[in-house]
């Protein structure tokens, strides 16, 4: 198992092998009309398959949801809807920009064979988020799956404060979320034994290597994801952020960086009319 060293201005430094947990920590903001509802369909696990197939699946086929726990909020996603539509409507709030943030998601994923209790930690976490997104009643759900490769919780907040919908404030830009992330490894995830992997981006052209490399890798190993009735979820999401996945399979991101520096040198080369002889 791999694990990644993190200085103390969160910037990752090395990687080792460790036996140390860790945790990627995502934040969405939903802006669609129904954004809310589809959120809470997928969180809530409404549609329900079977590992032995489909719905329909033999008996004995182990209901996937089942492995699911709910910490908080209603059963239902119409519920969770109706939900965020009554807390509006209680603080007077009418009508959102055509592109305002109707709900700020949190995702935690931990990594694989993490040994920690995975219900504690992530109740920790859903009211230490809570307390940043505006206080425990803008709570919306919160939800743990235990369905997939990783152990994650969804957590969906409203952005609302003092009568106002304020998802892009609350989320910030790049310092805000990083100085989010290293507050919650400190005040969080070190009593849990787990630290935050602060992950880096990729470029477009480096994502398609690191994703390529990622599926590869799951259908080399065999990992059940792969041959899973939500893999085509999960493959759109490698798709998207790769960097998520590859400390998992004891990859990381600077393996698809290693053309970057001779790229540029080129590009200046190119400009200048100097190069190596």
């Amino acid at each position: 198992m791999t694990n990644q060293r993190i200085d103390q201005d969160g910037v990752i430094t090395s990687q080792a092998s460790s036996a140390k947990s860790y945790v990627v920590v995502r934040f969405k903001k939903q802006k669609e009309p129904q954004s809310v509802r589809v959120a809470a369909d997928h969180n809530k696990r409404a549609r329900f398959f079977y590992e032995q197939g489909h719905e329909h699946a033999p008996e004995g086929g182990e209901l996937i949801a089942r492995k699911n726990q709910k910490l908080w909020g209603p059963d239902t996603p119409e519920e969770v809807a109706n939900l965020a539509r009554s807390l509006m409507a209680q603080h007077n709030v009418k009508k959102l920009r055509k592109k305002g943030v109707r709900a700020v998601e949190v995702l935690l994923s931990l990594s694989l064979r993490h040994g920690i209790d995975d219900t504690a930690f992530f109740t920790d976490s859903m009211h230490w988020f809570a307390q940043r997104f505006g206080g425990i009643e803008n709570l919306l759900s919160a939800d743990i799956h235990r369905d997939e490769a990783q152990d994650h919780v969804h957590m969906l907040f409203l952005p609302l404060l003092d009568g106002r919908m304020i998802g892009s404030e609350m989320v910030g830009g790049r310092g805000k979320m990083r100085g989010c992330k290293l507050s919650f490894n400190e005040e969080i995830c070190r009593k849990h034994g787990v630290k935050v992997l602060m992950v880096e981006g990729l470029s477009r052209q480096e994502k398609v290597k690191a994703s390529r490399a990622v599926q590869e890798r799951l259908v080399a190993v065999r990992d059940p994801v792969s041959t899973s009735l939500v893999w085509d979820a999960v493959r759109t999401n490698i798709e998207n952020k790769p960097e998520a996945y590859l400390p998992f399979l004891g990859m990381s991101a600077s393996m698809f960086r290693q053309d970057r520096a001779s790229s540029d040198a080129r590009s200046i080369s190119a400009v200048t009319g100097r190069g190596s002889s």
